[in-house]
């Protein structure tokens, strides 16, 4: 298996764990990759997260949602990838 396919493969299951598995585990995961921290810091920067302490609940449920964003357009980047 190529390298793109394996990206799919990966943004695939990234995107089914933070719809199913456990939040911590999957922000977890997403706090590894630099391209996600720069978004974060990025969502930071334009105060989306509205002056939130972070780690606060409420900083919580806006990273849940930013995330899930963020992982839907890196999957259809690499859907729209020819293989």
């Amino acid at each position: 298996m190529g390298p793109k396919k394996w990206s799919v493969l990966l943004w695939s299951s990234l995107y089914y764990l933070l719809k199913v598995g456990q939040p911590a585990a999957q922000l977890d995961a997403l706090h590894r990759d630099s391209a996600y921290l720069k978004y974060t810091s990025a969502l930071e920067n334009a105060n989306y997260f509205e002056g939130e302490i972070p780690d606060s609940q409420q900083w919580k449920a806006k990273e849940r949602e930013a995330a899930k964003v963020w992982l839907q357009i890196r999957r259809d980047e690499y859907v729209l990838v020819p293989i």
